[in-house]
This record gives structure tokens, C-alpha cells and sequence, in this order.
């Protein structure tokens, strides 16, 4: 994620960004809601709406509010995410050309070939969440 941050040039404090696993609610509880987080973007690697609803509902259970106290933006912008209440603000990737490069890399590996790692355009999707 940090690598991913500097590369894109997008502007960050390297003491706020935190890359962990939150494999659980405990985890989502550790992170978000203990450390007094205003703002989450959460890519998961499953689905990173789903992990982003995860975040919500610890947040939730711990009397913090979305958007009021936490923002919270997920990624890939499944059916789901619009359906929540709040409705998720998430970052839409394509991803029949994510599954393009994929299968364009996979073939270029098996071939011995030098596989570089595109930048694919996104597109945020602003809901109620943040």
C-alpha cells in the first residue's frame, strides 16, 4: 500500500498509513475504533466492499459513527456496498481489464518473459460513507 501510495505520487503521512491484516473483528476493533481513526480506506484480499462493511459494523458495535466520526471507502464497488446503510463510497476498478493484465502477465511469466504491473484508471464513487 505504501509502495502503491508513492508511486502514484498521491500525498500521505507514512505515520497514518497503517497495512495489516483485519482478518477479524478484533482486528477491525484494534485498528479503527482503539486507535481513534477518523478516516479508513480499506482494500481487502477478498472483496474490499465486503471488508470495508466488516469495518463498519465493528465500527458500529463500538458506538462510532459513519461518516460522523469515521469515513470509510472501500474498494472494487460490488452491489453490496450500494445497499448498506451508510452506502459505501468506494474506489470502481474494471475488472474485466484487471482479469486481462492478469491472464497477460500469467502467460507472459509462463513464456519467461518480464512482467511489468500496470497502472489500471480507477474511479471513486462517493456514497454516504465518506
Amino acid at each position: 500500500t505504501r509502495t502503491w501510495l508513492r508511486a502514484t505520487r498521491v500525498s500521505f503521512n507514512a505515520e497514518t498509513v497503517d497495512v495489516t491484516s483485519l482478518d477479524s473483528e478484533g482486528g477491525w476493533r484494534e485498528l479503527l475504533v482503539g486507535a481513534g481513526v477518523r478516516s479508513a480506506a480499506i482494500s481487502g484480499s477478498g472483496p474490499g466492499t465486503v471488508a470495508a462493511i466488516g469495518a463498519m459494523h465493528a465500527l458500529h458495535a463500538a458506538g462510532r459513527r459513519v461518516p460522523d466520526d469515521v469515513a470509510v471507502i472501500g474498494c472494487d464497488d460490488i452491489e453490496m456496498g450500494a445497499v448498506v446503510t451508510p452506502s459505501l463510497t468506494t474506489v470502481r476498478i474494471d475488472r474485466e481489464r484487471l482479469g486481462q493484465e492478469a491472464v497477460t502477465a500469467l502467460v507472459a511469466l509462463v513464456e519467461g518473459r518480464r512482467v511489468e504491473s500496470p497502472l489500471l484508471p480507477v474511479e471513486l464513487v462517493v456514497r454516504d460513507s465518506g
